[in-house]
This record gives C-alpha cells, structure tokens and sequence, in this order.
C-alpha cells in the first residue's frame, strides 16, 4: 500500500510539473525493501525528470535537508549560495568546491564539490549561486552545476 501511494504522489508531481518532490518519492521507492520490479517502474519514471532553469525553479531544499539523506535527494536540483574554493578551469569545464551559506561571510553551512560541464568564467573567493543537481555517491554529496548567477558583494 505504501509503495502505490508513493507512485501515485511521484506522478502527481511529475503531472503538475513539480520535478524535485517527484524524484524524492521515487527515490524513497529505490531505497525501499520494495520488488525488483516496483524499482525498475520506479527508475522509468525517473526519466520523465527535465533540469530546471532559474525562472523554472520550485521547491528548493536546502543544505542541510540534503546533506542530512544525500541518496533521498540524488537527481533533485538545488540553488544554493556561497563562495568559491578551489577552482580548476578547463577549456570546456570547470570544478570547484562551495562554501555554501559563506557568501557574505558570516556562517558556512557546508562545503560541497562543484563540476560545471561547460565553461564559465570564474575565481575563487567570488560569490555564487549555483543550480545544480544532486549526485548521491554513497554518503558523499556533490552537484553538477546547470546555471550559475554571479552575486554582487
């Protein structure tokens, strides 16, 4: 019974086009005791998901929520705020780590690592905001970076 209602709210998300509660149920179904079956239903469903954009963006979660489950939230998008570490620069790419809540210098919540698959032009010590998706490896934390916004200090 759990497992038909977490299908039936993973595709009312997905048909009211609220892909980040819709990857969390279905990812709630791939972590679950659930049949090979159900998580193969449940992993086709995970494809229907789109990468949003900074006017497309809803239901945000934040650090700690997805730092706290890193595989609930693995292909959900976030858009968090920080500053720059570590940059590497290539010609079509870029990595990074962000120092998330420290863009205005007064608490840093966490620190996660950033690959950008496109090129960007960057420093470190810049203030960012980041749209990107979750990658859950395991308990480590990661984005892949989709969009960027460039804050002004």
């Amino acid at each position: 019974r759990e497992v038909e209602q977490a299908f039936k709210r993973a595709k009312d998300y997905l048909l009211a086009w609220r892909d980040n509660p819709a990857c969390v149920q279905i990812n709630r179904l791939l972590l679950s005791n659930a049949s090979a079956a159900v998580k193969e239903r449940a992993l086709a469903l995970k494809g229907f998901l789109r990468p949003p954009n900074f006017a497309t963006f809803a239901d945000p979660y934040t650090y700690r929520e997805v730092a706290g489950q890193p595989r609930l939230y693995d292909g959900c998008h976030v858009s968090w705020r920080g500053k720059v570490a570590n940059l590497v620069l290539g010609d079509s790419s870029a990595a990074f780590d962000l120092l998330v809540g420290y863009e205005s210098e007064r608490q840093l919540e966490g620190t996660v690592p950033v690959v950008l698959e496109f090129a960007a032009d960057l420093q470190d010590g810049i203030g960012l905001e980041v749209l990107g998706r979750v990658v859950a490896d395991g308990s480590v934390l990661r984005l892949v970076g989709v969009s960027l916004h460039r804050l002004v200090p």
